[in-house]
């Protein structure tokens, strides 16, 4: 369904839910922020394993590409710049 809603004119946001007020502001080991609003920049649809193989294969995995705004940390969890 995100992937049906990300049409060009079309701003999407998703949030992290902290659970109490002393959750919020929490970082996360992979950079993200509890309670903080990301901006949804891209969502793709990527198919899992290598080469030829994974033409065939129909398991996919939706990747979803966000920019915090005000935030001053990056990601660095699975396919990070890093």
């Amino acid at each position: 369904m995100i992937v049906r809603l990300t049409e060009p004119s079309l701003p999407l946001a998703v949030s992290l839910q902290a659970t109490s007020a002393a959750d919020m502001e929490a970082r996360l080991d992979c950079g993200l922020v509890k309670g903080h609003a990301y901006a949804v920049t891209d969502v793709r649809r990527v198919r899992l394993g290598h080469g030829l193989l994974a033409f065939f294969k129909s398991d996919k995995l939706t990747m979803i590409r966000m920019r915090n705004p005000w935030g001053q940390r990056e990601w660095n969890g699975a396919w990070s710049d890093r």
